[in-house]
């Protein structure tokens, strides 16, 4: 982009606010590579896990390593490595007998010991265990119900959401727009996903759908509830945002919709009005610098002033370009605007979204979206 002097055009906006209904995400967390650490429960010191999360061929695994006592009260510890679904993973474990020093031992299987998880830092252990072996150990505790988990340790460096940033993907962005199912053959909608190393972002908004209440469903699971309602520019809209970490209102993104099927459902009947399947990888968003990057400068700032079409005569805006010797910045900037949601187009194609929200000291609404390279 060697000038700013290019179509910019802000299009019908599509609500930001939503009006929740029981809105929850598909889980409370997900297991991520935060978990890693030193777990135990508090009425039972002296026992408990070390967690490790580990990549498996497909998906990140559980390696999980169980110190506690069998059913004579002797020390034992297990271990076992387990998948990974949402905030719980299954593994079988086992443990060693008849080892010494230096010397070998044999596996014999132990339980199938369940792990689920609240939060970032507690949760449960539940174990069915081996009829053989371990029914003494069931006898023992397995009728007291779960263990109560509450995390010891954290890797240093770590911080733990809950949610698909912790294992801090490379960065990707994808926008793709849903097909209609022909039950409301108006209605249109696009989901946009952005992975960055601080924190991920998935975004999808609804244009002209029938009033009313509607999931999100990622692969056949509910993971949200939104509101779809009437716009005062005409016709209706509904939005719903997740985020890692969650932020304010927005939802905990727990979930990965890379390479699922995304619907959107009435709360009623559950008719599929809009569907799409999103892409396995997004794309780089630094794709295409290379070949042809933006012109850098020596300092060079060029400012313009955006039109206003006469929609909201009040509203004001600028977009704003600095070439450095090392990054280009690109920014756009809007005032006093309705609090709203805006898409941003550069010579008819959508480039990214403005939210206007009001700002109490000022005494207006003030939104802003800026673009940089290389990306920080």
């Amino acid at each position: 982009m060697n000038t700013i002097k290019r179509i910019l055009r802000l299009m019908t906006p599509a609500l930001l606010a939503m009006i929740m209904l029981g809105l929850q995400s598909a889980h409370a967390v997900t297991i991520t590579s935060a978990f890693t650490g030193s777990w135990y429960d508090p009425e039972t010191p002296g026992q408990g896990f070390n967690l490790e999360i580990i990549e498996g061929d497909d998906a990140n695994q559980v390696l999980a390593y169980w110190y506690s006592f069998d059913g004579g009260g002797s020390w034992f510890w297990a271990f076992g490595i387990g998948g990974i679904d949402g905030d719980t993973a299954v593994i079988p474990m086992q443990r060693i007998v008849g080892g010494l020093l230096k010397g070998g031992g044999e596996f014999e299987p132990w339980a199938i010991v369940t792990l689920s998880f609240s939060d970032c830092n507690t949760g449960e252990a539940d174990a069915e265990f081996d009829e053989q072996v371990g029914s003494g150990f069931n006898e023992q505790v397995g009728s007291g119900g779960p263990m109560n988990l509450v995390r010891i340790t954290q890797i240093a460096g770590d911080e733990c959401s809950g949610g698909i940033s912790d294992d801090g993907d490379d960065p990707e962005v994808f926008e793709i727009y849903f097909d209609n199912t022909g039950v409301a053959p108006e209605a249109v909608g696009f989901a946009e996903f952005e992975m960055r190393p601080d924190r991920a972002e998935f975004l999808v908004i609804t244009e002209d759908l029938p009033l009313g209440s509607y999931y999100l469903l990622v692969d056949d699971e509910t993971v949200g509830e939104f509101e779809v309602f009437e716009s005062e520019l005409g016709g209706t809209r509904g939005s719903i945002e997740f985020r890692s970490p969650a932020e304010g209102d927005e939802l905990l993104l727990d979930f990965d919709p890379r390479g699922m099927r995304l619907d959107i459902a009435d709360t009623g009947l559950g008719l599929i009005y809009l569907t799409t399947v999103a892409p396995a990888q997004g794309d780089d968003p630094s794709d295409g610098d290379d070949v042809n990057p933006p012109p850098f400068g020596e300092n060079d700032v060029t400012e313009v002033g955006l039109e206003n079409t006469g929609i909201y005569p009040a509203a004001h805006g600028y977009a704003r370009l600095e070439q450095r010797a090392e990054s280009v910045e690109f920014a756009v900037h809007v005032q006093d605007l309705p609090n709203d949601l805006y898409s941003l187009y550069v010579a008819g194609d959508l480039v990214g979204h403005i939210e206007v929200a009001s700002i109490v000291k000022a005494g207006d609404t003030r939104g802003d979206v800026v673009f940089r390279y290389p990306v920080e």
